[in-house]
């Protein structure tokens, strides 16, 4: 399921930069392939070989219109190069998220709120590791826990405009929000913008929250260890 945690996409990436990192000091076998890879533009693996590139690139800040990934030799960099760290992952893969959404724009404001969008800006790298609050206690009621994991991850029929997508019959289903009948629905729709909800609970909800944007209030959920941002959700 699908709690907006960052895409699959950037997740994978990930994982074959920290798989590539462990070919490569795994003996002179799986060094060479490495190698040949490299070497090998047409190669299905290619591309991951250069997301590594892209990597080391960001990890010494290698900037400039003179830098070209295919110049960064695997093997002739700093032997520390192949070393990483949970902090240093997770730091790469914050700020390719952040070029990501900032790049489609996939952000909705907040009334009255700021227009900088940054997953740091709102915990730490080191914050995020050292997480440990689970989102779901064992003492809570299946119910509750269903509900809100619908208003995490949006993949639910009650939401019109998820509805509107898995629809397989011919009868055409309009992803407009029932409740009020004015705009698309969703789960930031129903939090923040649903004219029905409005309220002493939503207001109570967005001040404890404090967020930039709307889209961001899974990321309070997730990584949040205030009772209260909970308990107004």
């Amino acid at each position: 399921i699908s709690v907006f945690l960052p895409p699959l996409e950037l997740t994978q990436e990930i994982n074959s930069i920290k798989f590539i990192l462990k070919c490569l000091k795994d003996g002179d076998n799986m060094t060479g392939l490495m190698l040949q890879i490299e070497a090998t533009p047409n190669h299905p693996y290619y591309g991951h070989i250069m997301a590594l590139k892209k990597y080391l690139q960001f990890k010494y800040r290698l900037t400039g219109e003179d830098v070209n990934l295919r110049d960064i030799e695997l093997i002739t960099t700093a032997p520390e190069s192949l070393v990483y760290t949970k902090i240093e992952m997770t730091t790469y893969l914050c700020n390719k998220w952040n070029q990501l959404i900032q790049g489609e724009s996939v952000c909705h404001f907040l009334p009255k709120r700021g227009d900088a969008l940054s997953v740091m800006d709102i915990y730490s790298i080191e914050t995020i590791c050292a997480h440990k609050t689970p989102l779901l206690s064992k003492s809570d009621c299946r119910t509750d826990n269903s509900n809100l994991l619908d208003f995490v991850h949006g993949r639910s029929l009650r939401f019109q405009n998820f509805r509107s997508i898995v629809n397989s019959s011919l009868t055409f289903v309009s992803p407009i929000c029932l409740d009020c009948g004015n705009e698309e629905d969703s789960p930031e729709h129903k939090l923040f913008y649903c004219s029905v909800f409005e309220g002493h609970q939503r207001d109570t909800f967005i001040e404890e929250i404090d967020l930039e944007y709307a889209s961001d209030y899974r990321l309070k959920l997730l990584f949040s260890d205030n009772f209260n941002v909970f308990r107004a959700f």
